[in-house]
This record gives C-alpha cells, structure tokens and sequence, in this order.
C-alpha cells in the first residue's frame, strides 16, 4: 500500500474515534423546548451540583431535574390540565407501560402550596403520549410537586419539582398542632404515646367519629388511611400507609432522624368521600439521638 494513502487512512481512523468520543461524552437528558424551562437542570452543564440536588435517602424526594418536563408554559389560577414528560433515569420517556401499580394506581402525584393551605393527592394518567392530571391553584403562590412511582428500571422513588403561580409572596406555613380535626361532620382524632422523638419508632394512633361514635374508614387505594408527611426541607417527603388498624383505630408508625416541624396530611374515605386533615407535630432530639441534622427520614412501613 502506498506509505502516503495509509498515513491518510489512519488519519481519518483517529479523527473518527476523537469524534465519537467528544460526542458521547456530551449526551443529556432530553430537554422539551416548549417546557418550563426554569424548573429544569442539567447537572452536566453546571459543572457542579448546587446543594439542592444532593441525593437523599429513599423515602425523600429527589430533585427532578430534566426527568420532568412540565408542557404547559405558564400555570394559571384555577383548575386547568398539567401535562409532563416523565423520564428514567437513563434519559427514555416512561409512559404508563414502564411503571408498576402502587397502591392501585401508576402513579400518585401529590401537589402543596408552600403555605401547605392547599393540598391535592391525585393519579396522573398517560394520554397523547404524555402524563396529564387536572389540578387547581391560586394566585402569587409556589408549590412543591412530588411525583411517586416504582419502575423496573428504576424501583422506588419520589421526584420533586417546583412549581408556581405569579409572583410567589413570602408566606408562613399554617399550623394545626391540635389533636383533633373536624371537617364535614367527621371528626379525627391524633394519638401518639410519647413525643415524636428523633431515632426512635413513634406510634401513632388515628380515631374517626361520625356523630360521637368511633368507626373505622373504607378502603381507599387499598388501605384504610394513607399519610404525607412534609417538613422545612422540601426533599423531607413521606408517604406512608397503615401498618395495622384496630377497633376503629387506624395505627401508623414514624421514624424521624431529623428535629423539626413537620405536617401530617393524613387521609381517610368515609361514606365514599376522601377527606384530609392536616396535623402540624414537633419532632425533638432525644436523650439517644444525635444534634446533627440529616436529610434521612423513615416511615414505617414504607410500601
């Protein structure tokens, strides 16, 4: 072979692989030019992850980053359809035939308001290639949405992205520290044998009444009660089921590894209507626990 021509060809070889190389190196998530485009990020072109997306444990919510992608391009106030990508960790599109069935549905999308006045548990469903849900808003307010699915691919996990309406204005969480909610003529009671201790299992005991009298709720979603539990930290996210349920009782189970405020969104369906009762609790360091924050926090069971 001509010296000349092989020095060519082998010159053309190396070029190639150089090629190959800086373009698998530069792969991204896929990026929806038409999504909201200031809740999305890619990790990649920051150079270094802002403390917002550190991973925390299972039963939190990971930030979302470019796995989400809200179509619609300004939310509104009122009801209106949200429509979403949903991606997997590997970058492909998850439509209803990539994620298991939890709790009778494919996925449960939990929406507040960061004043945790408004409160909206609903089940996304995939249409026209892309996941919709009918929600409501009000005005000049932000949200945290945290989507919860279990995939093969990627087993459990809870995503969080921000959302808003208007200007967000600087608001104060609404606090319910009392044992006792009442709403619609149905009262629910909020028992916990000691304090809610960090470190440790913390029972908690949930009474319905209906004129006075105890009874135990309908099955909703496949269990008698289901419970969301939000702290400060918007990655703190629980959502928990029964472990047991009693004489008209329906009894939870927490473990917390972080001293705070958090609220209880506690569920239950009476007479075919799902109602929710919002329970602000403080959660102390005990004797045993340590005065170090973390961002791990349990319920248990998780399932």
């Amino acid at each position: 072979m001509n010296k000349k021509i092989a020095i060519i060809i082998i010159s053309i070889l190396m070029i190639g692989s150089a090629i190959y190389y800086i373009t698998s190196q530069n792969k991204t998530t896929p990026i929806a030019s038409d999504g909201h485009t200031d809740h999305i990020h890619d990790e990649k072109s920051t150079g270094q992850m802002s403390k917002d997306h550190i991973m925390v444990a299972a039963s939190g919510a990971v930030p979302a980053g470019t796995r989400i992608i809200l179509k619609n391009g300004v939310l509104k106030t009122g009801s209106q359809n949200v429509s979403f990508e949903l991606y997997g960790k590997d970058g492909h599109a998850f439509s209803d035939a990539e994620l298991k069935i939890t709790h009778e549905k494919k996925m449960h999308l939990i929406v507040v308001s960061s004043d945790f006045s408004v409160y909206q548990h609903v089940h996304p469903e995939f249409k026209d290639k892309v996941w919709q849900a009918q929600l409501t808003f009000k005005d000049n307010t932000a949200y945290q949405a945290y989507v919860d699915i279990e995939s093969d691919e990627d087993g459990k996990e809870t995503l969080r992205v921000p959302l808003s309406v208007g200007v967000p204005q600087p608001v104060s969480k609404i606090s319910q520290k009392e044992s006792r909610l009442s709403k619609d003529g149905l009262e629910v009671k909020m028992n916990s044998e000691n304090d809610f201790t960090v470190g440790v299992e913390n029972s908690v005991i949930f009474t319905i009444l209906k004129s006075g009298e105890t009874i135990l709720p309908e099955n909703y979603l496949g269990a008698k009660g289901h419970v969301v539990a939000l702290g400060d930290d918007p990655n703190t996210f629980i959502h928990g089921h029964p472990d047991d349920h009693g004489d008209n009782e329906v009894h939870f189970a927490f473990r917390f590894e972080k001293a705070g405020t958090y609220t209880l969104f506690a569920q239950f369906q009476v007479g075919g209507i799902v109602r929710t009762y919002p329970f602000t609790i403080s959660v102390i360091h005990g004797k045993s626990s340590s005065n170090e924050s973390t961002s791990h926090t349990d319920l248990i069971p998780h399932n």
